[in-house]
């Protein structure tokens, strides 16, 4: 779902009236975009993340870990070494024992392993129930995140899933291929209210 207005229209205030009028059950994760992320990747993405895991931004390393192990353990299961790393990495939680493989990552590795450790998370999440991720600002995103959310629009099909995002009318951004995306691949899923 694409809330799309100037600056001071009310999306935000439609994405809150929509939050709070979801039924029990359906777990609501959130993410936003900041002028000053642009050049941060991935800045949503962790706060998503911190979300679904239950930690908090100031959490000490220990605690992280902690949360970190039971969050994963109980959403991917069995995925959990195969996700756990990668995770760890972009929420910047040191684990005890790094494996070669995260300490020797290129960035187009690091962005296969962290789709596929996504994916695992949101099939772990959307097991328990319907989930939306909103992500605010998307007009503010980095690149990769933009990249990110595009590769995981096919889980729309697939999962109890909704992506929601709030933007400003920019077709000039990169969250218009977001947008272009959904259109050209997912019209059968994309609503864009007026």
């Amino acid at each position: 779902m694409f809330l799309i207005g100037e600056a001071g229209i009310g999306k935000s205030r439609l994405k809150i009236e929509l939050h709070e009028a979801l039924p029990e059950g359906l777990r609501w994760l959130e993410g936003r975009c900041q002028a000053y992320t642009q050049s941060t990747s991935y800045a949503p993405v962790v706060q998503l993340l911190r979300a679904a895991l239950g930690l908090g931004a100031s959490d000490a390393q220990a605690v992280a870990r902690a949360r970190l192990r039971a969050g994963l353990g109980s959403l991917v299961g069995d995925r959990y070494d195969e996700v756990q790393p990668t995770i760890a990495h972009l929420l910047g939680i040191e684990l005890e024992v790094r494996p070669l493989a995260e300490r020797q990552t290129d960035p187009q590795a690091l962005k296969s392993q962290l789709v596929l450790a996504l994916r695992a998370l949101l099939e772990g999440l959307t097991a328990r129930g319907p989930a939306i991720l909103a992500v605010e600002d998307i007009h503010w995103a980095d690149a990769a995140t933009i990249e990110l959310l595009v590769l995981l629009t096919e889980l729309t099909d697939s999962l109890p899933l909704m992506i929601l995002v709030t933007s400003r009318p920019d077709p000039e951004g990169s969250a218009w291929d977001l947008r272009f995306h959904a259109q050209r691949n997912f019209p059968h899923r994309l609503l864009r209210p007026r």
